[in-house]
C-alpha cells in the first residue's frame, strides 16, 4: 500500500490530478474539506461515496465492480465544537489516516493537504507526498475556473500581453498578491518537504504522462537498502570538520552496520575549520591535486580502520563521494567486496579508482538520487 498526499497550490489541478490517480492508478480517494460542522453526518454517512467530479461515471463503475467505496469526503463533523480551526484540521487529518491505514490492500490519495500539521500526521506512515503546480505567468490568460482545453505553452505568451496591456498587469499584480497571501501560511514550506514536485507541464495530457511516469502505484516509501545505508553516511558526513567537503562512510555486512567514518583532522589535532590543516584552507587548491599535503583523514579510511581488516572481509562500504585513489588502495588492501557512492570526484585524467577496483575484483555502483522535480 502506499498513500499519496496532494500538495495542489491550485484548485483545478489538484482536483484534476486527483480524479486521475483514482482512474488511472485504481487509488482510493478522501477528499479533506471545509465545514461548519453541521453537516448532520453520522461517522458511517460522512464516509460515504462522494462523486463530485466529472468522471463519476467511470467510478460508479469502479466501485460496483469491486464492490466497494472509491472516493470519501472528509470533514470536521465529529470534532468537539469548542476546537479551534488548527484542531479541526488534525481532527480531520486523523480521521483520514485511521481510514486509509486500516485498509492495507489499497493504496489511497489524498487531496488536498495545505497544512503543515496535517502532513506531518501523514508522513508517520506509508507516505509520498505530491506537489503539482504552474508558473503564474502560465496561468494568467487561462480560464478562471476550468483548464481542461488549456495549453500552457500559448499561455507563455502572457508576457507580451503583460507589456501591451496595463489591465492585464494590473490583474496579474492582483494574482501575485493572492498568491503571497496563499502561500505565506506554510503551503511553500509544504511544497520544499514534499517527495517529489512537479513545477510545469504544458497541458494536461502533459501531467498525466508526468504522473504515469512516477509510477504511483509501484512507489516504496520505504527507502532500499541501498538508500537506507547511503542516508546514513549522509548522516555521518555532518561530524565532518574539515572546511572543503563533507564526506560520510558506513560499512556494512548481512544488513548490519559495522563501522561508519567521516573526514577531517586526525585525532589530538585541531579541526579543519579551526586551522588544522592547511591546505585546506589554501584559496588556491586545486580539487583532487596535492592530496598528499592534506592533514584530513578520509572518511573511508575512517571508517576501516575502525572496523579492523577482519570486520571488513566481504562487507560492503557506502561513500557520498567517489574514493580517491589511496583510499581505494585500502579498501582493496581490507577486501571490501562492494563499493557504492553518490558524487564523483575530481581525479587526474590518467587515474580511474573506479577501474582499478573493479580490476580488483570490488564491485563498484553509483547510487543515483530519485528525481523529485519534474
Amino acid at each position: 500500500m502506499v498513500i499519496v498526499g496532494l500538495i495542489g497550490l491550485d484548485n483545478v489541478i489538484a482536483e484534476y490530478a486527483f480524479s486521475f490517480i483514482v482512474e488511472r492508478f485504481r487509488f482510493k480517494g478522501i477528499r479533506l474539506v471545509d465545514c461548519e460542522r453541521n453537516c448532520n453526518f453520522d461517522n458511517e454517512a460522512a464516509n460515504n461515496l462522494k462523486l463530485t467530479t466529472k468522471l463519476e461515471s467511470e467510478f460508479k463503475t469502479f466501485g460496483e465492480e469491486y464492490n466497494e467505496k472509491v472516493i470519501r469526503q472528509i470533514c470536521f463533523c465529529g470534532s468537539d465544537s469548542e476546537e479551534s480551526y488548527d484542531d479541526c484540521i488534525k481532527f480531520r487529518a486523523k480521521r483520514a489516516f485511521m481510514i486509509s491505514t486500516s485498509d492495507l490492500s489499497s493504496s489511497y490519495v489524498i487531496s488536498k493537504i495545505t497544512e503543515e500539521n496535517e502532513f506531518d500526521i501523514f508522513s508517520n506512515t506509508f507516505f509520498v507526498s505530491l506537489a503539482i503546480d504552474l508558473p503564474l505567468i502560465s496561468k494568467l490568460s487561462l480560464p478562471e475556473a476550468n483548464y481542461e482545453n488549456a495549453n500552457f505553452e500559448e499561455a507563455e505568451k502572457s508576457i507580451e500581453i503583460l507589456k501591451n496591456s496595463p489591465e492585464k498587469l494590473k490583474e496579474f499584480v492582483s494574482m501575485l498578491i493572492k498568491d503571497f497571501e496563499e502561500k505565506k501560511g506554510g503551503i511553500s514550506r509544504l511544497v520544499r518537504r514534499s517527495d517529489y514536485y512537479i513545477s510545469y507541464f504544458t497541458n494536461f495530457s502533459d501531467l498525466e504522462k508526468k504522473l504515469i511516469d512516477l509510477g504511483l502505484s509501484k512507489i516504496d516509501s520505504r527507502p532500499n537498502w541501498d538508500e537506507y545505508f547511503m542516508k546514513i553516511a549522509k548522516l555521518a558526513s555532518q561530524r565532518s570538520n574539515c572546511i572543503s567537503r563533507k564526506v560520510g562512510s558506513v560499512i556494512v555486512k548481512d544488513k548490519k552496520i559495522i563501522s561508519t567514518g567521516y573526514n577531517g583532522t586526525p585525532r589530538n589535532m585541531k579541526n579543519c575549520f579551526e586551522g588544522g590543516c592547511t591546505r585546506c584552507a589554501n584559496s588556491n587548491r586545486v580539487e583532487g591535486k596535492s592530496l598528499e599535503t592534506c592533514s584530513c583523514m578520509h572518511a573511508e579510511t575512517n571508517a576501516l580502520l575502525f572496523a579492523g581488516i577482519d570486520k571488513c572481509i566481504g562487507a560492503t562500504i557506502y561513500v557520498t563521494l567517489m574514493p580517491c585513489i589511496s583510499c581505494t588502495k585500502n579498501i582493496i588492501q581490507c577486501e571490501i567486496e562492494r563499493v557504492v557512492f553518490t558524487t564523483e570526484y575530481a581525479i587526474p585524467d590518467e587515474i580511474s579508482t573506479i577501474k582499478l577496483l573493479r580490476d580488483s575484483n570490488v564491485k563498484v555502483d553509483r547510487l543515483v538520487e530519485k528525481q523529485s522535480c519534474l
